[in-house]
Parts: structure tokens; C-alpha cells; sequence
């Protein structure tokens, strides 16, 4: 009987095990029976270490190839097509790496896919429930719960492959492209993240305090090592020298706690036991003790100020409580997913502590909120608070406050209209060479008016016999003056620029932001002009002209290269007229077609201005080594006589100054002929025309003569380039 039952224990067990051993094998199975195809994807990283042209064939080689053990023969043929031995080595390293992954997340994704079905189903009756009858939502419970367990199920399979698999060296940038190697759509990858980031992040964290807590057992036995040593040590610099070490270890020791809290918890633990400072200004308490009208102000304005400081406090507490209970979360994870026992009661004791601090916060939490609702109680209506402010303010201090503060503003008021006054009425402000002491006179009466009303104002409140305000306005003038004491010389300064001794001066030419202008005027707020600009007066700050030089102007030097309506060359090459030149920007007409540029950028470029005077425009043109014999002579006399005919003939005959023709230079295979003409600057507009005319006569003249022409170059510049030493005392002398 009893062999009997074993015998069928034993099938049922055999039965069992062929079962398991079977869907292993199929699982295997269909792995290595998939067929995986190299993408784009498996090979991008290559473009890194190859050239495009190699990695354009080995994508012509390879995309699209069934990766098996062909597929290494198949790189070997690389080598024919110039891959070095090291190339195709990394190939074959980057492939196999590449689909080692795969094959890895081919074992993982049914499994996520399985665990985010059965999430939705759940999720899905669970938000129907509450619309069901009583005898549905038993029948629908119990299919969530049967859910719930097939998931927890999947769940303990998926971290067992995942532990078996070891994926981390898994780089999730290439996960979408596996994803769509192996036929997912591209909204998987979110959900393969999320559980894969998941554990993998907890997996980290649990390696990391366990090295952590290596390193604690490791440091406590070498303080303990210390202590021993130090119970021995027999003279006081052994002493010294362990105290030295031992304070090092206990700092480590502490820091190392810090971190198992802040990797288990996430939480700094510093920060999150300390609240908001309060600092404590102690002018502004110097000010209310002074002052009574403030006292007061402050003892109606208690209750108030309470609240917003346990406001604070309750803000910060709402802020840090949720981040705790995140933490303890957290631990509890990982006391879960641990086999460590001594990682265990580590994050037992950390669990602990946190909840104490966890139960502090939320009593400190309540006190505040009850806090505040009995001084929300206690708080005066606004008609109490405004009955007290009118009390204080009326009372006899405050009379004799507000009545001080009268008499100040209209001393000061009625000394400004006098200056002014004086200012319009004085003759000297309106003869130059006793400007200097008009402005003089100006400053002493600003500098007199002040003293004047801060003199009436001390005087008021002593009369009034109101000796704390009178011994406040004492102390705030003190302070000031020891405030400003670094900008005395800053002070001077600008009454020497307000005096005409300063280093700018009015009349003369300054530079601002790189552009050239005139001082206007000097005073509280200068003006300077460029009147070649469009809105050509800029208003600014005297302190501003304080790190400022001006010197004398002559109107010869021009205040910038060019006007409004002028033709001019940028760089020598760009031919454009100015349509619009302003302090910020330069609107510049290119044929119809508006073009701007910062002024400041405009005037960093070669301007010529080609409506300024009479200006030259040529090209340069190569003929054969034949003519060597009469380049000299014939060929420039020729070509010299012959342009000047034909371009008086020319619609631009009225411009002419005078041509002039030279030999410029010898080449490797070709004679270089100079062929230009002055004009006045009335021809400017016709600038690009007069040099497609000269480009036309020299053609003209080469073939009426027989000259080969080789080459030729329209020459740009505003001036002829000078020739080489060969050829430079036939050059006219108002080009030299």
C-alpha cells in the first residue's frame, strides 16, 4: 500500500517537474527561435567610430540581416571593402552587445506587458464598482482579487528574471529602438520604464546601504581599535595623535549615517529637522524703540504679524511631513525586498526614528493651526486698528511730529522757487566765461537749501519739545553721512562736471557706446548730439559722465562716415545706400530691398563713402604673355586713349574726372592691365553700372587691338590698390 501511494507521489512529482522543466524549455525556445533582424537601431552607435562612407556600407551590408552565426562571416568580408581588423572587431562588439540586451528585454517585456493588462482590468473594475448591485460587486471583488493575485504573481516572476537577467548595464536611451525591433509600439516604452526604473532603482538602494553598512561595521571596530589604543598610550603626543584620528572616524561614522538616511529615505536629514530662521533686524528694533508712533503701530499690528510667522512655520511643516511618510515608505520597501538581516534591523531603527520625528512635526502642525485660530480670535476689527492709529497719530507727540514735518517741507519748498529764481534772473547764466561761477552759485544754494530745512526741522522739534524725535532725526543724519562717506569723492566729481572742470566738458566730442557725439549741455540730466543721426540727442545721468573723456572737436573730422542718401562700400565690397542711420540701428536700402545692422556693429565695418568726393571705380583684366613686348607702351597708351573716348561716349561721360590705365603685375601665365576712372560723386548711384561700362570697354579695346584676354576682375575698392614696386612711379600722384 505504502510503495503504491509513493510510487504515484512520485509520478505527480516527476509530472510536475517535466511540466516546469518544459515551459522553461519552451520559453527558451521561443527566444532562441525568434528571429532578430539588425536595424538601424543595433548599428547607430557605430557612426561614432566609423567615417560616413564606411558606415554607409556596412549599412548596405548589413540592415535588414538575420543576426546568427552567418552574421560573422559576413562582417569578415568587410575587410575587402577597407574596414581594419579593429573595425570589424568593434562591429562584431557592438552587435553582440546590442542583442544581448535584446534577447534580455525579448524575456521581460511579455511579462510587463502581462502585469499592465491585468493593472487595467483592475483598474477598470474597480472604477465600475460603485455603479454595481450588491450581488455584482461580491462576483466583480472576487475577480479583482483573483486579478490582484495573478498580478502579484507575475510580479514575483518578473523580479526573479530581472535578478536573473541582471540588466545594469541597460541604457535606457536605447530602449525605445529594441522596443521597436522587437514589434512594440512606441506608448510600451513608458510603461517597460516605469517597472524596469522601478526596481532596478531599488535594487541600487539596497546595494548601496549595504555598503554603507559594511562601511559602519568597518569604522566602528577601528574606533573601537582607537579607544583601546588610547586607554594604552603612555605619553600625551601618542594621546594627541589618536584624539586626532578617532575625531576623524566619528566624523565619518556620522556622515555615513547621513547617507543610509538620505539613500533609504531620500530624505536630507539636516534640513529636514531645522525650520525657517528668523533673523532679527536690529535697526529696524533701534527704530521702534525711538519711536513711539512705531511702538504702537507694533502692538496693533501683533496678532497680525503672529499669524504670518505660524503661517510660515505651517508651510513648511506641510512641506516636510509628506516628504517623511514618502521616506518611511520608501524604507519599507526596502526592508521588503532585503535578505540582509543586519540591513534589516538597520532600517527597523531608521523606521523608528523617523516616525517620532514623523508624530513631532504633525503635534507641532496642530499647535500652530490652534494658534492661529485663537489670534484670528484675539485680532481688532479695522475700525479698532484705525481708532488707535488716528489716537496715536493725534495725540500730542504725533501733533508736534506732523507740524516739524511741515515747517521742513515747506522751508525746503519755498528755498527751491527762490533758487530758481535767482537761477533765470542771474545775467551771469547767460554769459559764457562766467558759466563757472553761475554754476558755482547754483550748487551753494542747493547744498545751503538742505541745510536750511534739516536746521528749521531740528529747530521745530525742539521748540515742540519733542527731544526722541529731535534725537532720531540726530542719529538717521549720522547714518547717512556715515552711509555716503565712500561717495564723497563720487559727490565731487560731478560738481566738477556741473563746474566745466571736469573731464568732460561741454562743446567737445565724447564716445558713447562707439559712436562720436557732441556735449550739449551738463547738468542733472547731459545731452549729447550727433545731428548726422535720425532722433540724434540722447538724455543721460550726470553720474554716468563721471568715467567719461571729452576733447576739443573740429567740424573737419566729421561726427559719422556717412549721411542719409548717401552711397557708400561696406568692407570694400558691398554696394548700398542709407536710407535711415540712428542711435540703435542702421537701415541701409540695397536696390529696393531694406537691409539693418546695429549702428554699433555698422561702424566696426570699412565705410567708403562714395557722395563724399570724387571717387574711383576700375577692374583689372589678364591678357596672354604674347603682348609682353608692348604692354608697356602700346597696350596702356592704347587702352588708356581708348577708354577715355568710349566712356565720354557712355551715359556717364558727364561724371569723368580722368582715366588711367597701368600694368599691374606679372602672373604664372598671364600680364595683369589696371583699367580704372575718377568720377564725381554724383555718379555714386551708378556705381555697379559704371563698372560693368569699364568691364565692356576693355573688351572693346581687346578685340578692336587683338588682345587674348585670360582673366578679369571687377576691382572693388573706393581706391585703386597700389601696383607692385615694379610698376609704382607710373601711378597717378594723387594716389600715392
Amino acid at each position: 500500500m505504502f510503495i503504491k501511494r509513493w510510487h504515484q507521489f512520485s509520478i505527480i512529482i516527476l509530472l510536475l517537474f517535466l511540466n516546469t522543466v518544459g515551459f522553461s524549455a519552451q520559453e527558451n525556445i521561443i527566444t532562441q527561435n525568434k528571429i532578430f533582424k539588425i536595424s538601424k537601431e543595433s548599428i547607430a552607435s557605430l557612426s561614432v567610430h566609423l567615417s560616413k562612407e564606411k558606415f554607409a556600407t556596412l549599412e548596405t551590408q548589413l540592415l535588414d540581416k538575420e543576426y546568427n552565426n552567418k552574421i560573422s562571416r559576413l562582417i569578415d568580408k568587410l575587410k575587402r571593402k577597407s574596414f581594419s581588423n579593429e573595425e570589424i572587431q568593434r562591429v562584431k562588439t557592438s552587435l553582440a552587445f546590442y542583442f544581448e540586451i535584446l534577447v534580455k528585454i525579448n524575456r521581460i517585456a511579455p511579462l510587463v506587458s502581462t502585469i499592465d493588462k491585468r493593472k487595467q482590468a483592475i483598474a477598470k473594475k474597480e472604477k465600475k464598482i460603485d455603479s454595481l448591485m450588491n450581488n455584482e460587486k461580491e462576483e466583480v471583488l472576487k475577480e479583482i482579487k483573483k486579478l490582484k493575485k495573478q498580478q502579484a504573481n507575475d510580479q514575483e516572476k518578473f523580479k526573479r528574471t530581472i535578478q536573473e537577467l541582471d540588466l545594469d548595464d541597460l541604457n535606457f536611451d536605447k530602449l525605445p529602438g529594441m522596443l521597436a525591433d522587437l514589434g512594440y509600439d512606441a506608448s510600451f516604452y513608458q510603461v517597460i520604464y516605469e517597472q524596469l526604473s522601478a526596481y532596478l532603482s531599488i535594487a541600487k538602494k539596497i546595494t548601496t546601504a549595504s555598503a554603507i553598512i559594511k562601511s559602519l561595521e568597518k569604522i566602528t571596530d577601528d574606533i573601537h581599535l582607537l579607544e583601546r589604543q588610547l586607554k594604552r598610550a603612555k605619553n600625551e603626543e601618542q594621546k594627541k595623535s589618536i584624539v586626532v584620528n578617532l575625531k576623524k572616524l566619528v566624523e565619518r561614522k556620522k556622515i555615513l549615517h547621513q547617507n543610509f538616511t538620505l539613500n533609504s529615505t531620500g530624505i536630507d536629514q539636516n534640513s529636514a529637522t531645522e525650520t525657517q530662521n528668523k533673523t532679527l533686524d536690529w535697526e529696524e528694533e533701534l527704530k521702534k524703540v525711538f519711536s513711539p508712533v512705531i511702538i504702537n503701530l507694533k502692538e496693533l499690528t501683533e496678532p497680525t504679524r503672529k499669524i504670518e510667522f505660524l503661517h510660515a512655520d505651517i508651510a513648511y511643516y506641510e512641506q516636510q511631513i509628506p516628504k517623511i511618510k514618502q521616506g518611511i515608505e520608501q524604507i519599507d520597501i526596502l526592508i521588503l525586498e532585503s535578505h540582509n538581516k543586519k540591513l534589516k534591523q538597520k532600517l527597523l531603527l531608521e523606521k523608528k526614528e523617523w516616525e517620532q520625528k514623523e508624530k513631532e512635526l504633525n503635534t507641532k502642525y496642530d499647535v500652530a493651526k490652534q494658534q492661529i485660530i485663537d489670534l484670528e480670535n484675539d485680532k481688532i476689527s479695522p475700525e479698532q486698528a484705525l481708532n488707535a492709529f488716528k489716537d496715536t497719530i493725534f495725540s500730542k507727540e504725533g501733533k508736534n511730529i506732523l507740524l516739524s514735518m511741515l515747517v521742513f517741507f515747506l522751508t525746503f519748498i519755498g528755498l527751491h522757487i527762490i533758487r530758481k529764481i535767482i537761477f533765470f534772473i542771474n545775467p551771469l547764466n547767460y554769459i559764457a566765461r562766467f558759466k563757472f561761477i553761475a554754476s558755482l552759485i547754483d550748487i551753494l544754494l542747493n547744498i545751503f537749501i538742505f541745510i536750511v530745512s534739516i536746521l528749521t526741522l531740528m529747530v521745530a522739534l525742539y521748540l515742540a519739545g519733542s527731544m526722541m524725535t529731535l534725537a532720531i532725526v540726530v542719529f538717521v543724519l549720522i547714518g547717512m553721512l556715515w552711509t555716503v562717506r565712500n561717495t564723497i569723492p563720487y559727490f565731487f566729481e560731478q560738481i566738477k562736471l556741473l563746474l566745466g572742470y571736469g573731464a568732460v566738458r561741454q562743446g567737445e566730442k565724447i564716445i558713447y557706446n562707439g559712436m562720436q557725439w557732441l556735449v550739449e549741455s551738463i547738468g542733472v540730466y547731459s545731452y549729447l548730439k550727433n545731428p548726422l543721426l535720425t532722433s540724434n540727442i540722447i538724455r543721460l545721468p550726470l553720474k554716468d559722465l563721471i568715467n567719461m573723456r571729452s576733447r576739443p572737436y573740429d567740424k573737419k573730422e566729421g561726427l559719422f562716415p556717412c549721411k542719409e542718401g548717401d552711397y557708400i562700400l561696406i568692407n570694400n565690397k558691398t554696394f548700398r545706400q542709407v536710407a535711415i542711420q540712428s542711435p540703435e540701428r542702421i537701415i541701409l536700402d540695397a536696390f529696393g530691398m531694406k537691409d539693418s545692422m546695429p549702428t554699433k556693429t555698422f561702424l566696426q565695418q570699412t565705410i567708403r563713402n562714395l557722395s563724399n568726393g570724387p571717387f574711383w571705380a576700375g577692374v583689372t583684366f589678364y591678357i596672354s604673355y604674347e603682348h609682353r613686348y608692348e604692354v608697356m607702351d602700346e597696350v596702356v597708351s592704347q587702352l588708356e586713349g581708348f577708354l577715355e573716348d568710349e566712356f565720354k561716349k557712355s551715359p556717364f561721360g558727364e561724371y569723368l574726372v580722368s582715366p588711367w590705365v597701368a600694368f599691374s603685375e606679372l602672373t604664372d601665365v598671364s600680364l595683369g592691365i589696371l583699367a580704372w576712372v575718377k568720377v564725381t560723386p554724383e555718379a555714386a548711384p551708378k556705381y555697379n553700372a559704371i563698372k560693368m561700362r569699364l568691364t565692356q570697354i576693355c573688351l572693346k579695346a581687346a578685340n578692336k587691338y587683338g588682345w587674348q584676354i585670360l582673366k578679369f576682375h571687377a576691382i572693388t575698392q573706393h581706391e585703386p590698390i597700389q601696383p607692385v614696386n615694379e610698376v609704382t612711379e607710373i601711378l597717378p600722384k594723387e594716389i600715392l
